[in-house]
């Protein structure tokens, strides 16, 4: 199982995660409202496909939906009004075939961090560290090209960083890595 938290502020700020699924199986969500005020979720397939969607307002906060090995899936949370709505995901992965039920496969890296807003200068970056595996997922959007989204970790040893991106949108961000000098050590050319 995994757990997603977060805070959406309002019904115009959207929380999106993303994953792309390593089996096909049936992926069962549930998602928790720790200050009373429930968020909706609506998954989407690569194709933009409406897959799940919970009904708050109904009190429909969970459920499951069927998943195919490789494909990309999307998932928003948002406010259904104008006041803050916390949520705690809990998403977890029956493998087709599984004799358990349960079986989970789901890996994801021990710490997920979330982008905070405001994050769109050096001084305002969102800060983050690797968990106990070494690894970190970053997850945000950038709205548009004046969008600019920093994160900020300092190394806790010598080493190599290696860094992946992906998109649900087909609309590729560029990365820039820059030291603590402002030398730019990494980008990518997402148009290239």
């Amino acid at each position: 199982m995994v757990r997603v938290t977060g805070t959406s502020t309002s019904s115009v700020d959207r929380d999106y995660f993303w994953f792309v699924a390593p089996a096909s199986g049936e992926v069962n969500v549930n998602v928790g409202s720790p200050n009373g005020n429930p968020a909706q979720l609506e998954v989407e397939d690569s194709s933009s496909v409406k897959m799940f969607e919970t009904e708050p307002n109904d009190d429909v906060n969970s459920g499951s939906f069927t998943v195919e090995e490789g494909q990309a899936y999307s998932f928003r949370l948002r406010s259904t009004n104008d006041s803050a709505a916390e949520y705690q995901m809990d998403v977890a992965m029956n493998i087709s075939g599984s004799s358990s039920g349960g079986s989970s496969i789901m890996t994801p890296p021990s710490t997920v961090v979330n982008e905070l807003e405001p994050n769109d200068t050096k001084s305002a970056a969102t800060d983050f560290a690797p968990g106990e595996d070494g690894r970190v997922r970053l997850t945000g959007t950038s709205e548009s090209s004046s969008d600019s989204d920093y994160f900020r970790f300092v190394a806790s040893r010598t080493g190599v960083v290696s860094l992946r991106t992906n998109t649900l949108n087909n609309n590729m961000a560029a990365i820039e890595v820059e030291d603590s000098n402002s030398v730019n050590v990494f980008e990518t050319e997402p148009n290239d």
